[in-house]
C-alpha cells in the first residue's frame, strides 16, 4: 500500500507541476506587463509629448517644401502625400491621448484621479503612438514634387473659334500630316489676324491629348528674331534649363541634343516666321523631329524653308464671322433696334477673328449711338500705307483703345501695340520723343518723366496686388504708392533711387525685391512690414547699412536673400557708430526656411544660431575668400573658412548633414573631413571642394565600414599640402558610386588618387584631372601585391571621356601595386611625353578615353 501511495503522489506531482507552470505563464507575465504600463504611465506620456513635437517639426519642414512646390505649380509626389496623411492621423491620435490626459489631470486636482486601469490604458496608447512616430519622424525625401507637363491653354473665344468648319478641316489636315512618317516640315500661312497662332496651339493641345507626341515646344519668332529668347521658350516647354551665361552656340547644342532624344517624340512649333531660319543656330534638328511653321508668306515656307506640305488659313465665312461676333458681344446684339447696325459692324471686320473679337468686346453692352459711332470709325479710311486687311486690324484696335482716358494714353497704347512685347524701355523713350508722341515736351528728361507717368499712374489701381518697377531710375518712389493698400508684391530690381521710405506704408506687403538696386542703407521703415514673407537684397553691392532690429522685426519672414550684398555684420553688443545688424537678429525669424548670406568675418557668428537647423534651402558663405560667381543647381550650398574649430559649433554643423554643395577652405584643427564634420557620411552631398588646408590628412578616417558620399558628383582638392590620402579605413562598395568629375591640384604628399577598391566602383567617372602633385607615382593602386598566377579581369572607368595629367614628376604608371610604384626610376617618363595609351589598353585594365 505504501508503494501505491508513492506512485499516486508522483502521478499527482507530474500533473500539478505543468499546470502550475502554465498558470504562472498565463497570469504572472501578463500581469507584469499590465502593471508595467501603469508604473511607466508618466514617462510614456512625457515621451509622447517629446516625440510628437519632433514629428511636428519634421511635418513643418516637409509642408514648407510642399507649399513652395504648389506655389510653383508643381505636382506633389504620391509617397509624400501618403506620408503627410499618415502622420496627420498619428498627430491626431497623439493630440487625443494628451487631451484625455489633460482632462484626467484636471479631474485629479478636483479629487478624482485616474485609477489603475485608466493609467494602464492611457500609458499603453501613448507607447503605441510613440512607436508609430519613431517609425515616421526621420523620414526624408530626395524631392517632394515634380514639374508636370505644361497644360494647353485655350480661352473661351478660342474654343468658339475652333469649332468652325473652316478651322476644323484645317486642323484635321494638319493632324494627318503629323501622322505621316514621310513629312517632317509643315507650313501654315495666311494674312495677319486670321488666327494662325490660335490654330497651331489647338493642334498642340490635340497631339498631346491623342498621345501623338510626348512633348510640344512652341516659340514666337517675330519680325526681329532673338535667338536667345527663342531657345529659352523652346527649352522652357521641354523642361530644359540653361545656364544664364551660356552662349547661344552652347544652348543650341544642348537643345539639339534634347530634341534628338530617342525617349521622346517632340513637336516643334515656330510661330510668326518672317525670314529664313538657320536651324543649327537655334538648335533644331529638322531631320529628326517634326516642325510646324506659321508665316504670312507662302513662298517663304515652300521655297526657302522647304516645307513639304502647306495649309492656307483664310478669313472666316460670313456666317462663321457673325456667330463669333455674336458670342463675344453678348445679348445686346439681339435687340432688334441694334441688330442691323451690329451686323454691319461685323461685316467691317472682314472675317478676321482678331478684329471680330476686339471690336465685339469693346462694344459689349454699349448703346445704339455708340455702335453707330463705331461703325463710322471702322468705315473711315485708315492710313494710306496700310493694306485693306491691315486697315481692318488697325481700325479695330484703334476702336478698342478709344475709351482710354487721354489722347496721350491712346497714342502710347497704339505705339506699344505696333512694337509687341519685346520693346525695351530705352527704345520707348527714343521713339516717343523722336516721333513727338507727347506734345509740349522739349527735353529728354521731360519725356522720360512723362513716359514714367504713363506707366506709373497708380491712383486708380487700389486693388493692385503685384507691382514691378524693375530697372527704373527713380529719385523717389511715386507718392501715390501708399494708396495700394492691397499690394502684396513689390519688385524694385536694379532700380536707382534716393528715397524709398514710403514702402513702410505698404502694411500688407509680403514680397519685396530690391535685387541689384543701388540702395546703400536699408530704410528703417522696412521694419514695419510685419507681414513680409520674402525679402530679396541680393546683388545690392552698395548696401553697407542695415539698421539694427530691422531684420528681427520681420517676424513672418520665410525667405531672405543677401547673396553678393551686405556683409558688414556686427558682433552682438558691439557698437562701432553705424549700429548695423547682427546675426543674432535672425534668431527672431522663426519661420525662416530659405537663407542666402555672406558672413565675411567668422568671429561675428553668435553661439546659438539654432535657426540653421530649420533651414530647407541655403547658400551660406563664411570667410573672406568666397564669391558668388559659381553656379550649381543645388538648394543647399555651404562655403566655410573658419579660424578656430569651435566656430563649427555655432549652428554651422547643423547644416552639414543635409548639405548638397560644400566648399571648405582653412579649417584649423580639423584633420578628417568626414569623421569630424559629419559622421553619417554626407549622404546628400553632390559637390565637394576642399582647398588651402594644411591640417587635413584624410577626407575619410574611420574604422567603421561606412557608405560615404553616395550622391557625390564632383570632387575637387587644391593646395592640400599635408593630405596623405582620400581614405583611411574600409569603405562600403556603394561609396562614391555617383562620382563624375575628380580634380586634384597641388597635393604634394598624395602618392596616388584611388585605391583599386574605390576605383573599380567609379563606373560613372567621366572627367579626371590631376596636376602639380610632386610625389604621385600612380593614379590607381592595388592595396595588396599581385598573387602569382592570379589575373584580375575588369574595366576601370568605362565612362571616362576627359583625362588630364600635368606636372607629376614621379608618375610611373596609371596602375600599380602599393609597394612598388615609385621604385623603378628608369620607368619614369619625362614631363610632357607620357605615353599612357600603351599602359591603359592592356588585357586586364582598359580605359575608354574617347
Amino acid at each position: 500500500m505504501e508503494f501505491l501511495g508513492v506512485i499516486a503522489a508522483k502521478i499527482v506531482e507530474s500533473l500539478v507541476a505543468p499546470v502550475g507552470q502554465w498558470l504562472s505563464e498565463c497570469t504572472i507575465a501578463p500581469v507584469g506587463e499590465w502593471l508595467g504600463y501603469s508604473f511607466h504611465h508618466s514617462s510614456n506620456i512625457e515621451n509622447l509629448k517629446k516625440q510628437k513635437n519632433e514629428l511636428k517639426d519634421n511635418i513643418k519642414r516637409v509642408q514648407h517644401l510642399v507649399d513652395g512646390a504648389i506655389r510653383n505649380a508643381e505636382e506633389i509626389e504620391a509617397d509624400v502625400n501618403s506620408w503627410l496623411e499618415k502622420v496627420d492621423l498619428i498627430m491626431e491620435n497623439a493630440e487625443q491621448v494628451l487631451e484625455d490626459e489633460e482632462k484626467a489631470n484636471t479631474r485629479c486636482s478636483n479629487g478624482t484621479c485616474l485609477n489603475l486601469k485608466q493609467r494602464h490604458q492611457q500609458s499603453k496608447k501613448a507607447k503605441k503612438i510613440v512607436q508609430e512616430i519613431e517609425a515616421q519622424k526621420n523620414r526624408k525625401f530626395d524631392k517632394v514634387s515634380y514639374r508636370p507637363a505644361l497644360p494647353g491653354i485655350m480661352t473661351k473665344a478660342n474654343k468658339d473659334y475652333m469649332t468652325f468648319d473652316s478651322r476644323v478641316s484645317t486642323v484635321e489636315g494638319l493632324m494627318e500630316a503629323l501622322r505621316d512618317a514621310n513629312i517632317n516640315m509643315i507650313g501654315v500661312w495666311g494674312m495677319p489676324g486670321v488666327g494662325k497662332t490660335t490654330l497651331v496651339r489647338e493642334v498642340a493641345n490635340q497631339v498631346k491629348e491623342n498621345k501623338l507626341f510626348d512633348d510640344v515646344a512652341i516659340a514666337e519668332v517675330t519680325q526681329s528674331p532673338d535667338m536667345r529668347r527663342i531657345q529659352e521658350e523652346l527649352a522652357g516647354m521641354l523642361d530644359l534649363k540653361f545656364d544664364i551665361v551660356e552662349p547661344v552656340t552652347v544652348r543650341a547644342r544642348r537643345l539639339w541634343q534634347r530634341l534628338t532624344s530617342k525617349h521622346n517624340k517632340i513637336l516643334v512649333i515656330l510661330d510668326d516666321v518672317w525670314e529664313k531660319l538657320e536651324w543649327e543656330k537655334i538648335g533644331i534638328p529638322v531631320a529628326d523631329c517634326k516642325v510646324v511653321i506659321t508665316s504670312r508668306n507662302k513662298d517663304l515656307l515652300s521655297c526657302e524653308m522647304s516645307t513639304q506640305e502647306n495649309f492656307e488659313l483664310g478669313v472666316l465665312t460670313e456666317e462663321e464671322a457673325w456667330n463669333l461676333f455674336e458670342k463675344m458681344a453678348g445679348d445686346s446684339v439681339k435687340d432688334p433696334n441694334l441688330r442691323s447696325t451690329a451686323t454691319e459692324v461685323a461685316k467691317e471686320c472682314a472675317g478676321l477673328p482678331i478684329a471680330l473679337v476686339t471690336v465685339s468686346k469693346a462694344l459689349k453692352d454699349k448703346s445704339l449711338y455708340e455702335w453707330k459711332d463705331a461703325l463710322k470709325q471702322l468705315r473711315r479710311p485708315a492710313p494710306g500705307h496700310l493694306s485693306q486687311m491691315q486697315s481692318t486690324i488697325y481700325s479695330s484696335i484703334e476702336l478698342s483703345c478709344s475709351h482710354l482716358e487721354s489722347e496721350e494714353a491712346k497714342t502710347f497704347f497704339l505705339f506699344c501695340s505696333q512694337h509687341g512685347y519685346g520693346i525695351q524701355y530705352l527704345d520707348m523713350l527714343k521713339y516717343c520723343y523722336g516721333w513727338g508722341l507727347f506734345p509740349n515736351i522739349n527735353t529728354l528728361e521731360e519725356a522720360r518723366n512723362r513716359l514714367y507717368r504713363q506707366r506709373l499712374s497708380l491712383t486708380r489701381m487700389r486693388k493692385l496686388k503685384v507691382l514691378d518697377f524693375t530697372q527704373m531710375q527713380l529719385s523717389s518712389l511715386p507718392s501715390s504708392l501708399h494708396l495700394l493698400s492691397n499690394l502684396t508684391t513689390l519688385c524694385l530690381d536694379f532700380c536707382a533711387f534716393e528715397d524709398m521710405t514710403v514702402i513702410g506704408e505698404l502694411k500688407n506687403l509680403e514680397i519685396l525685391s530690391l535685387m541689384g538696386s543701388n540702395v546703400s542703407q536699408l530704410p528703417r521703415e522696412i521694419g514695419l512690414l510685419t507681414h513680409l514673407r520674402l525679402l530679396d537684397l541680393s546683388k545690392c553691392s552698395k548696401l553697407e547699412v542695415i539698421p539694427r532690429n530691422v531684420l528681427s522685426s520681420l517676424v513672418e519672414l520665410e525667405e531672405l536673400y543677401m547673396g553678393n550684398s551686405f556683409d558688414h555684420w556686427e558682433t552682438e553688443g558691439l557698437n562701432n557708430g553705424r549700429n548695423n545688424a547682427t546675426l543674432a537678429e535672425l534668431m527672431h525669424l522663426s519661420h525662416l526656411v530659405t537663407l542666402e548670406i555672406h558672413i565675411r568675418d567668422a568671429s561675428v557668428l553668435p553661439k546659438d544660431l539654432l535657426l540653421f537647423k530649420k533651414l530647407e534651402r541655403y547658400r551660406i558663405c563664411v570667410g573672406d575668400v568666397w564669391d558668388w560667381a559659381e553656379k550649381r543647381e543645388t538648394s543647399r550650398r555651404l562655403k566655410l573658412k573658419l579660424n578656430t574649430r569651435f566656430q563649427l559649433e555655432f549652428g554651422i554643423k547643423m547644416l552639414l548633414n543635409g548639405v548638397e554643395d560644400l566648399w571648405l577652405d582653412e579649417l584649423k584643427g580639423v584633420e578628417s573631413t568626414l569623421y569630424e564634420l559629419d559622421t553619417e557620411g554626407f549622404q546628400q552631398l553632390k559637390h565637394l571642394r576642399v582647398q588651402n588646408n594644411a591640417d587635413i590628412k584624410y577626407i575619410i578616417y574611420s574604422s567603421v565600414w561606412l557608405i560615404v558620399f553616395p550622391a557625390l558628383e564632383t570632387f575637387s582638392l587644391k593646395n592640400m599640402i599635408n593630405m596623405e590620402g582620400i581614405c583611411h579605413g574600409q569603405l562600403h562598395s556603394k561609396s562614391f558610386g555617383n562620382l563624375r568629375v575628380v580634380k586634384f591640384e597641388n597635393c604634394n604628399k598624395l602618392k596616388f588618387v584611388f585605391s583599386l577598391s574605390i576605383a573599380k566602383e567609379l563606373s560613372q567617372l567621366r572627367e579626371l584631372e590631376v596636376r602639380e602633385c610632386s610625389i604621385m607615382g600612380a593614379i590607381v593602386i592595388k592595396e595588396e601585391p599581385k598573387i602569382e598566377g592570379k589575373e584580375i579581369d575588369m574595366t576601370l572607368f568605362p565612362q571616362l571621356r576627359v583625362l588630364t595629367v600635368q606636372h607629376l614628376p614621379k608618375l610611373v604608371s596609371f596602375f600599380s601595386t602599393q609597394n612598388s610604384f615609385i621604385t623603378n626610376v628608369g620607368e619614369i617618363t619625362p614631363e610632357g611625353e607620357h605615353d599612357f595609351l600603351c599602359q591603359f589598353y592592356t588585357n586586364r585594365y582598359v580605359l575608354y578615353n574617347k
